[in-house]
């Protein structure tokens, strides 16, 4: 199983189109690079260069961070969580005490969120839900979400429909399969992606989308794949009940050594 460079090369480009609006260019990876030596191997241990102009660049150097990730996502802290703001280019979170996360899972967002905006101009913001507390620790109707690594995004809808009950379940054929994929293309081709959760039943909208933008099967199947005989699985995961949204579930931040993957 293997990702071919020059589907790799043209990723950034992010070919789903907005009636009336062709998505803005990127430069595209230089190379593949190895990721994280933390959190589950993944043969999409992939680097993007320094973010294009007009896009925040999602690196957090050690020496700049504040946030501390410990222990796993399902037993675990934040200590000193970074607040993500209340909106942002191509985002709104829902309000609620629950936005805080590291340093490196604000960064990922906001710098989705970005190309999101520059590529669909004009499109409804991503709407950002459930991210830890301040400090971490136990979240109340969530099993992880403790350690700043762990955030819900609520699906896309069609017809550029602005989201705004963020537990509001949808059909498969409500979803906005090009941009959500977008988003979650954007998050996965930094390499720190560990996990993705969603229901099965919208998984085949996604790959898709996925297809769409020029994947090849053989990384459709990193991506989307149950189980090979080897007991690899993709990275996107089936989770009952997530037809409102997908819960994207990061590695471990360099340097948080009592961080742990789960």
């Amino acid at each position: 199983m293997g990702i071919r460079l020059p589907l790799l090369a043209a990723l950034a480009l992010c070919t789903p189109l907005l009636a009336g609006a062709a998505p803005a260019e990127m430069p595209p990876p230089e190379a593949p690079f190895a990721a994280s030596s933390r959190g589950a191997p993944s043969p999409l241990d992939t680097m993007l260069p320094a973010a294009p102009e007009g896009i925040p660049d999602w690196r957090v150097p050690p020496e700049s961070r504040r946030s501390r990730s410990v222990g796993a996502p399902n037993d675990g802290r934040l200590e000193h969580g970074v607040p993500l703001p209340l909106e942002g280019p191509g985002f709104v979170r829902f309000d609620r005490d629950s936005h805080y996360g590291t340093d490196e899972t604000i960064a990922l967002i906001e710098y989705a969120a970005a190309r999101l905006a520059l590529a669909f101009p004009g499109t409804a913001p991503m709407l950002v839900g459930a991210i830890s507390r301040e400090e971490g620790g136990k979240l109340p109707h969530h099993r992880s979400h403790r350690t700043g690594r762990d955030v819900d995004i609520a699906f896309f809808e069609r017809g550029n429909v602005g989201r705004t009950l963020f537990n509001e379940a949808l059909t498969a054929d409500d979803v906005d399969y090009a941009k959500s994929w977008f988003v979650l293309e954007a998050l996965i081709t930094t390499g720190r992606v560990e996990y993705v959760f969603a229901d099965h039943s919208l998984h085949a909208g996604l790959m898709a989308a996925a297809r769409e933008a020029g994947w090849d099967e053989d990384t459709l199947d990193a991506f989307f794949l149950l189980e090979d005989e080897s007991g690899y699985r993709g990275i996107i995961r089936h989770a009952p009940g997530h037809l409102a949204h997908f819960h994207v579930r990061f590695r471990c931040p360099e340097g948080d050594a009592d961080c742990e993957s789960y």
